[in-house]
């Protein structure tokens, strides 16, 4: 058994883009991904990313904690309030938006 670090976490489901950055067209969510809370702080997780991201055995760390402005740009929660943004976007602002 491991033990409890006290670490508040979220299972968010949700929308995603693929490699090329289009929406896949689908009306229920198709990915899951996290939000952690450190230090009073939320933040963004995709563990299946980093892994599948990754190169060479290592976890691609682009996905640990990313900062909510970049993570809009491929993931969009069923809940806005899960983006971290400050202003959420829309969904359909979410399928319109480019890669920076």
């Amino acid at each position: 058994m491991s033990p409890d670090l006290g670490i508040e976490a979220k299972e968010v489901h949700g929308y995603t883009k693929d490699y090329t950055g289009r929406f896949k067209q689908t009306k229920t969510p198709h990915h899951t991904w996290n939000v952690v809370k450190l230090n009073g702080k939320w933040h963004l997780i995709d563990l299946t990313w980093a892994v599948s991201h990754g190169n060479g055995g290592s976890p691609d760390n682009f996905w640990y904690l990313t900062r909510p402005e970049d993570f809009i740009y491929s993931h969009y929660p069923e809940n806005p309030k899960y983006t971290l943004l400050k202003e959420p976007i829309s969904f359909s602002e979410f399928k319109n938006i480019n890669s920076h």
